[in-house]
């Protein structure tokens, strides 16, 4: 019992921090990105914004003075090299299902840029390489507190079902930073809730066989660069997209979910936990 009172003191204390202090800052770099007037220091408000649950875990690691090993920063390459390979080919594989059928079931709507041709790809490629190196440390600085420190706690105390359902809400609610508050504001929620079934599935494994939260910040990055890279290479109509904006959101939905089931399902064979007594 008491060590379920430190569990969900932490648990608590990590959210406490992480959630208002991560509003905070990515409403008002949202506010200097898209405002009447772009500020310069936006930016830097937004990753320190996504940095903030890996700050939140290393303040409370040192606070608690426990070893800031127990965040599984290490990779170990020798005994998980594969993993790594894994983690990339499981990044492409979920944003080419997302996006692909996308271009030939809508074709009016959504289509491959007529200026795409194979120069502007190639330096479009270099700047997803780019933009995937600095992803990659932006998925670090999520995932070093989501995968790092908060679901190993949720799930001593929750069992995995539970922390895998509470670790979807709480990160679709972080985004809320990210997130237009308009009159489809539920709904992009409940759209986040649905993407991050396959990120939290997926990144859960990734951890569990690795022992590392890098695989799963490899597999994130993937998913945020890939997705904005498509930009490059596709023109979207948005009159059509408001048009069928729910139609075409659940074909792109559909595969995200299957994927983010098939792994549950192979964590509750392969590494369920129960919760704590």
């Amino acid at each position: 019992m008491k060590h379920n009172g430190k569990e969900k003191k932490q648990i608590f204390l990590f959210l406490v921090i992480c959630l208002p202090v991560t509003w905070l800052l990515g409403w008002i770099a949202y506010d200097g990105l898209f405002g009447e007037e772009v500020l310069p220091w936006a930016n830097t408000l937004h990753v320190l914004a996504c940095f903030m649950p890996a700050l939140t875990a290393i303040f409370l690691s040192l606070v608690t003075k426990e070893s800031l090993w127990n965040l599984q920063f290490m990779p170990k390459l020798q005994k998980n090299g594969l993993i790594y390979v894994v983690a990339i080919v499981l990044g492409i594989l979920v944003v080419g299902l997302e996006m692909v059928p996308t271009i030939y079931i809508f074709p009016k709507m959504a289509s491959f840029h007529p200026e795409a041709t194979a120069e502007v790809m190639f330096y479009t490629i270099l700047a997803v390489i780019s933009t995937a190196c600095i992803q990659f440390f932006v998925g670090m600085g999520e995932e070093l507190g989501w995968m790092g420190y908060l679901y190993p706690r949720m799930e001593k105390l929750f069992g995995l079902t539970g922390a895998v359902l509470l670790s979807i809400v709480i990160r679709a609610g972080w985004h809320l930073m990210m997130t237009p508050w308009d009159e489809y504001l539920g709904y992009n929620m409940v759209m986040r809730c649905v993407m991050h079934i396959v990120l939290v599935c997926v990144g859960v494994w990734l951890t569990k066989k690795s022992g590392s939260v890098v695989p799963v910040s490899v597999f994130h990055c993937l998913l945020n660069g890939l997705t904005a890279a498509f930009s490059g290479f596709m023109v979207v109509d948005n009159s059509l997209y408001e048009a069928n904006r729910y139609v075409v959101d659940l074909v792109q939905m559909v595969p995200i979910v299957l994927i983010g089931v098939v792994f549950f399902v192979v964590l509750k064979r392969k590494f369920d936990m129960k919760p704590l007594s």
